[in-house]
């Protein structure tokens, strides 16, 4: 190897839009890198969480689409799509706004745009931010409270709800198990249980991202100054600590987690 060149792992730091309108991250776009590591590239036709992937990378080998184009189809929701589109296969998951204090997951077919089923509807005057895996769903319903659902062809249930520590983040769902940031604490938890795998303190923010088996996350100190912090995923042991300097609400910026050889 020559010993001039070696790769490294970085992390970016992109500032997020709440609408889906603004954010060009959408199923189809091929932004490229390897897909060497777990969470890196999205699954031909899965875009499961916001940014595609657990890596959040905007990256997945749905194949690129070629001109000219034409729209395949529209429809019109009942209220303000927040976040980006997620889907699975054939299904595609939107949420929605549809007044300050309620929202709602609206299914419906890849293919033709149809709606699967009536809206699921959830008292929340907060963003639900889900994240999607295989037919299971979690979102935040509220400061203190997420809440895991099955995806089943006509209907949507409730597997479990979770309380826990305000504020709670946007949780990330890989399998059975979620992440996410609550009371300043940085979480791993199954989606059938309340008791965490493990739980890491620290003033943590927002919304982690994973690649391979590491977690990063934004960690906020008791002068407003952020760090980047890097756990493992297994056992949540703190792996790497690396000081950005003050920032805005971490629910501002998505964590980027990229590959390169320099």
């Amino acid at each position: 190897m020559n010993p001039y060149w070696r790769t490294v792992v970085a992390a970016l730091l992109v500032a997020t839009p709440t609408s889906s309108a603004a954010n060009p991250a959408l199923p189809g776009r091929r932004l490229g890198g390897d897909g060497s590591e777990v969470g890196v590239i999205a699954p031909a036709g899965r875009w499961p969480t916001s940014g595609g992937n657990l890596a959040r990378t905007g990256v997945t080998r749905t194949s690129a689409m070629r001109g000219p184009l034409s729209v395949a189809w529209a429809v019109d929701l009942p209220g303000e799509i927040e976040g980006e589109p997620l889907v699975w296969d054939q299904r595609v998951l939107v949420a929605v706004r549809l007044k300050d204090d309620h929202r709602a997951l609206i299914t419906l077919d890849l293919s033709t745009g149809e709606r699967t089923m009536a809206p699921y509807r959830i008292a929340s005057s907060l963003p639900l931010e889900p994240s999607l895996w295989a037919g299971v769903i979690v979102a935040r319903t509220a400061e203190d409270r997420l809440v895991a659902l099955r995806w089943e062809r006509k209907k949507i249930t409730q597997i479990r709800s979770h309380s826990a520590p305000a504020p709670v983040g946007a949780p990330l769902l890989r399998g059975s198990e979620m992440i996410f940031t609550a009371g300043g604490g940085l979480e791993c938890r199954r989606i059938t249980s309340r008791t965490p795998i493990w739980r890491v303190e620290g003033g943590f923010r927002g919304r982690p991202s994973q690649r391979g088996g590491e977690v990063f996350a934004l960690a906020y100190d008791e002068r407003e100054v952020a760090h980047l912090v890097v756990v493992d995923r297994e056992h949540g042991d703190e792996r790497d600590r690396v000081t950005i300097g003050p920032l805005p609400a971490a629910d501002a910026f998505t964590i980027c987690v990229l590959e390169e050889s320099i």
